[in-house]
């Protein structure tokens, strides 16, 4: 799995995507519009989001957000070369990456 605690300014758009691994959302603190399958929604301090895998959805935080993703199995891509995320974790991200990739 890959753990990632992201704190992210007030207006950051997180395009569009999707990818192979289940991804889990827990709002620390702050707030963001969330869509997810053409579904939207505001989420806020204690809400978590279960994103089934290969399942689009995309995000925009609507002030200071602090979130932990949870990532099964392993997202390699964080923190690397995939350009969306990459430009996230230079926002504050930081990872840890546990088990097989």
């Amino acid at each position: 799995m890959t753990i990632v605690t992201w704190d992210l300014p007030a207006g950051t758009d997180i395009p569009l995507h999707e990818h192979a691994q289940e991804q889990i959302l827990r709002v620390v603190s702050g707030a963001l519009q969330l869509t997810v399958a053409a579904q939207s929604r505001r989420v806020g301090p204690g809400d978590t989001v279960v994103i089934p895998p290969r399942v689009p959805h995309e995000a925009r935080t609507l002030e200071r957000t602090r979130l932990i993703d949870v990532f099964h199995p392993v997202r390699t891509e964080v923190g690397g070369s995939h350009a969306g995320l990459a430009a996230r974790t230079a926002l504050g991200g930081v990872h840890l990456a546990v088990g097989p990739a």
